[in-house]
């Protein structure tokens, strides 16, 4: 019987009870559970690549893009350093993003980061989008997803980069929030950027709107977030392009080639920003570290230059915030999904090894092992059952024995007990034509029924040990063998079970090993 990693917590009464004697600090999020979404859009375009990407690309979003069906990924709840879990309170919210031109931008300028990949030429380029088309960063982050964001959101000064002249972020909740406990509610952020070194920002919490609903009041001094207070989420790497569109151009260029960053979290609870149970929280504010405003008033005032700097640089701007920006709440009852720690795809000597590692199950059934050699049509190529009795950790390890010459593109699918299902990130792994050079096996496929003979023809004469495995890496029949001519029989003397299995041929005079998958159908 599997064990069910449950954590139950108390009714929002006894919440009251046990949190009104302190004030929650911010907490570190150690783990995400989120899921992709279906969302309408399709865009594609042909242009150029700027800040030294040289060279024309097409760019394909949405659902052009072939990544998946389902694009958009959004956070359905998180768990803290301390082992407690927290819910998505789905509040309307708008963003505003307050700009004051400095000397290197004017204008709106739009810096998006994007799940994706780039593919290089030659001839032209292609930038492949999964989230859909979006050119207005405020209308990219009130829709509030977890795999995009902005790129060094208060960079102001870096030539060459994306810098902008963004000197406060604004998240509004129109109607306002009621806040029933101060401890257990609050705000998320999310940063891409490398694990143990998110960066710093200061936050503070919008207490009143004037009539136009933007800000004019604050609970508190800004928060000071450092770059330890943020939490490193295991197996969040996100793979992505940067994308700029300045103002008169028609459409997002991408700025930076494909790049692959870990993810970090921090859940900021309203007592930390001054709010008591039953005051009505507006939003919050984002701004840099530099800015240092003496009273609350002078958040309000962003054109003030001596409170909000013209000039910020690195690491002051160089937040990587995520569009997710929704509040969430303790919850009562928490029962993790599967929770990956890391998972990878590498290539071993058998064929592409895929490891995973799990941190939580519940309610989990197995896992099935999908490829592609195209990375939008997938085929199931093997399975593996959950692990009996689960105990915190599980390590899991497949081979995939028979890739294809060139990108093979690899996820892992996540079967629950009831028949719900979730994919991993997709992991791609290229074999090059000399791995599979130099030696040919003959009949492929094999008939499943009969102990069919095979034949290795090699390049030349020589002793060799000859293996015949199976996906798991298990050797299932071997031997010695000379060859004048090339051409070796070798048989496995047994009826194997219908499959992909690898050939290899190793040189008994140098140690050199060739192979080759076969199909026994």
């Amino acid at each position: 019987m599997k064990k069910y990693s449950i954590k139950v917590f108390f009714s929002s009464v006894l919440f009251l009870i046990s949190f009104s004697a302190f004030t929650q600090p911010v907490q570190k999020i150690t783990n995400v559970y989120a899921s992709y979404i279906p969302y309408a859009g399709s865009n594609t375009y042909s242009d150029i690549g700027i800040i030294g990407l040289s060279g024309t690309y097409d760019y394909k979003f949405g659902s052009a893009s072939g990544l998946w069906t389902t694009q958009m990924q959004r956070v359905n709840g998180f768990v803290t350093d301390a082992g407690e879990c927290y819910n998505r309170v789905s509040t309307a919210h708008t963003v505003k993003i307050r700009r004051v031109d400095n000397a290197m931008v004017t204008g709106n300028t739009t810096v998006l980061w994007m799940e994706g990949d780039s593919i290089p030429g030659p001839g032209v380029k292609k930038i492949n989008v999964r989230p859909v088309y979006e050119e207005n960063m405020e209308t990219a982050f009130s829709a509030g997803f977890y795999n995009w964001g902005t790129d060094n959101l208060f960079d102001n000064t870096m030539p060459g980069t994306n810098n902008n002249n963004i000197e406060r972020f604004d998240v509004i909740i129109p109607a306002g929030f009621t806040i029933l406990d101060k401890d257990a509610e609050g705000f998320t952020l999310f940063e891409r950027g490398v694990s143990g070194a998110h960066d710093a920002i200061k936050v503070a919490g919008i207490s009143g709107l004037n009539g136009a609903g933007d800000p004019n009041a604050y609970k508190a001094l800004p928060l000071s977030i450092a770059a330890a207070d943020w939490g490193d989420i295991p197996g969040s790497a996100i793979q992505h392009v940067v994308l700029r569109k300045e103002p008169g151009i028609h459409a997002n260029l991408v700025a930076t080639g494909i790049k692959k960053q870990d993810r970090g979290g921090i859940f900021i609870p309203f007592a930390s920003l001054g709010f008591a149970n039953g005051n009505k929280v507006y939003g919050y504010s984002l701004m840099a570290p530099d800015v240092v405003p003496a009273t609350t008033a002078e958040i309000v005032n962003y054109n003030n230059n001596t409170v909000f700097p013209l000039t910020t640089q690195e690491p002051a701007g160089g937040i990587d915030l995520i569009g997710d920006v929704d509040i969430f709440r303790l919850d009562l009852l928490c029962a993790l999904p599967v929770v990956f720690s890391y998972v990878k795809a590498t290539r071993v000597s058998v064929g592409v090894q895929l490891q995973w590692q799990t941190l939580s199950e519940v309610n989990n059934a197995r896992f099935e092992i999908e490829h592609s050699v195209s990375g939008v049509q997938y085929e199931k190529v093997g399975m593996l059952n959950a692990v009996e009795g689960f105990d915190g950790k599980a390590n899991y390890s497949f081979v995939h024995g028979s890739p294809a010459t060139g990108n093979n593109y690899y996820r892992i699918k996540q079967i629950d007990i009831d028949g719900k299902s979730t994919y991993t990130k997709v992991m791609i792994v290229e074999i090059t034509a000399n791995n599979q050079q130099g030696m040919t096996v003959f009949p492929n496929p094999l008939k499943a029924e009969s102990a069919e003979t095979i034949q290795i023809k090699l390049k030349g004469p020589g002793l060799y040990f000859i293996k015949l495995l199976d996906v798991y890496a298990r050797v299932i029949a071997s031997a010695m063998e000379t060859t004048q001519n090339g051409v070796i029989l070798f048989s496995p003397d047994k009826i194997l079970p219908k499959g992909y299995y690898l050939v290899q041929a190793i040189n008994a005079n140098n140690g050199k090993m060739l192979s080759q998958p076969i199909l026994i159908k």
